[in-house]
């Protein structure tokens, strides 16, 4: 009886964290979105160093986002460069929102698998952007 109760606290907890992270990474965005100050662009050269993690400090709070042709269709908040850790060991990618000019504006957002899809558009409409697997090389799309 007591080790039941104490399986179902835990996973009641986990519930709950997993529940308070998500509301808590909303929360950051929605709040960033709205604040004066903030600086968008691209990541600069200087942030990727040979054999080390992305430079975070360097990286800006939102970072210009592309359409599968490369154009620039808004701006993805930096933490959405970090994996989410829902429960340990998984990961569970979800779309990221990315935001107009104003940084305000929700535009579209980023689906794993299939890239920029904007707002109005249903993602299963869009197509995967198919993998590409072998070494990198310049004639790699």
């Amino acid at each position: 009886m007591t080790v039941r109760l104490f399986e179902s606290l835990r996973s009641r907890r986990m519930v709950a964290a997993i529940i308070l992270g998500t509301l808590f990474l909303v929360a950051a965005t929605v709040t960033s979105a709205a604040s004066p100050g903030l600086i968008k662009g691209r990541i600069p050269p200087e942030a990727f160093q040979p054999g080390k993690p992305l430079d975070m400090s360097l990286v800006p709070d939102f970072v210009a986002t592309s359409d599968k042709e490369g154009n620039i269709v808004g701006y993805s908040p930096k933490s959405a460069l970090l994996p989410q850790v829902l429960a340990k060991g998984v990961l569970q990618p979800g779309p990221t929102p990315v935001y107009g000019e104003d940084l305000k504006t929700i535009v579209g957002f980023m689906y794993p698998s299939k890239g920029f899809v904007p707002v109005g558009v249903d993602p299963a409409t869009v197509s995967d952007i198919p993998a590409v697997v072998g070494p990198a090389d310049a004639t790699t799309p």
